[in-house]
């Protein structure tokens, strides 16, 4: 259905998976547009602009998948990684750590949180 934002962020799923990102970007979109709390289009959508390389847009949409579903381990994972990797410890640690409350034994995040604190 048109109208249906899940219909838009599975288009956008398969457009990104494609390789077609700009298309995901714009089901993404569209999705958010037709249901502005959607948490997991945001999500996908940061996802995307991630695999662009434009961090500054990853960043921005992390935080709001997280501001509507604060239970989003991979969105806070993904925040602690971006933050990590630009020097950001602060912001790191404290995506990592509630990352790692909502995931306690993933392995990735406790070894990132580890550099974080070093």
């Amino acid at each position: 259905s048109y109208n249906s934002p899940r219909a838009h962020n599975n288009m956008g799923d398969v457009y990104a998976q494609e390789g077609n990102l700009e298309g995901g970007i714009r089901e993404f979109k569209k999705a958010i547009e037709l249901k502005a709390n959607y948490a997991d289009a945001y999500h996908n959508l940061a996802n995307t602009y991630q695999q662009k390389g434009d961090l500054g847009e990853a960043v921005e949409f992390y935080q709001q998948a997280i501001f509507f579903n604060p239970r989003l381990f991979e969105s806070r994972y993904n925040l602690g990684i971006i933050y990590l990797n630009r020097g950001e410890f602060d912001l790191a640690k404290l995506q990592l750590k509630q990352a790692l409350e909502l995931r306690p034994e993933d392995e990735n995040a406790r070894q990132a949180l580890n550099i974080a604190i070093k």
